[in-house]
């Protein structure tokens, strides 16, 4: 998953301590099943998995809630998320057509500390990067190319993408 931007927004708890210690901040683990394009099939839903660790760990951290949206045209619609048995979470997002899709993750722990990440241009819908057409609001970017098709009606506004 490369992205254009990426944009993390981080809560905790914090309070005086004896001594000097770094805050945990939370770090999501993306596993998405993309081509070395960073494209996935046009036609079929995305199914991938996210797990949480502390930044400067490969532990797995417990997680109490997980969100996610997903976004090709300047609308944002609610991916389908479910904790799995190995405590990663299975997301789905439906087919989105031929278009760039952006992503937004919301995740909480047990003790309270949430991690909101934006993903930009998270990966590619049934196109290579190259030719895969920018959405309408980005058309100073380089590319062009095909026609999107466009993806299934979800009519939530995109407060997130600016």
């Amino acid at each position: 998953m490369l992205g254009a931007q990426v944009t993390s927004e981080w809560r905790f708890r914090s309070g005086h301590e004896k001594s000097a210690a770094a805050a945990r901040l939370l770090d999501l683990d993306y596993r998405l099943p993309l081509t070395g394009e960073n494209a996935a099939d046009a036609g079929k839903p995305l199914d991938y998995t996210v797990g949480l660790t502390a930044q400067g760990s490969q532990r797995a951290l417990p997680v109490a809630s997980l969100k996610v949206w997903y976004a090709t045209d300047g609308t944002d619609c609610k991916a389908k998320a479910a904790r799995g048995a190995d405590g990663r979470w299975k997301v789905t997002v439906p087919s989105a057509g031929t278009a760039k899709v952006d992503l937004r993750t919301t995740v909480t722990d047990t003790t309270g500390a949430s991690l909101t990440e934006t993903l930009i241009d998270a990966y590619n819908s049934g196109c290579a990067d190259i030719w895969c057409r920018p959405r309408p609001d980005s058309w100073k970017r380089v590319g062009g190319g095909p026609l999107a098709v466009p993806p299934p009606a979800c009519r939530e506004p995109a407060h997130w993408l600016g």
